[in-house]
């Protein structure tokens, strides 16, 4: 229980954070694979980053969100399973 905690407050600690661009915010959410976990916690991140992020940083965000929860890594190149 202490994790799943300690995880929502990180959540809001990183949104709140004024040291990292929108950009790196919303990679942290992509590297740290919370997209699909905490949704009230990254919806709310995600309205605070999202819409003045840049394009690229947006779209990846999209393409994650498209594989859905349990995605396969894909090579950039030919968009075919690692």
């Amino acid at each position: 229980m202490g994790s799943t905690f300690l995880r929502r407050v990180a959540i809001y600690g990183f949104a709140k954070r004024n040291d990292r661009s929108l950009d790196e915010k919303l990679r942290w959410i992509l590297e740290n694979e919370l997209l699909y976990e905490f949704k009230p916690d990254v919806f709310w991140f995600l309205q605070q980053s999202y819409s003045q992020a840049s394009v690229q940083a947006r779209q990846e965000i999209i393409k994650r969100a498209l594989l859905g929860p349990k995605y396969e890594e894909l090579d950039e190149s030919d968009g075919e399973p690692i």
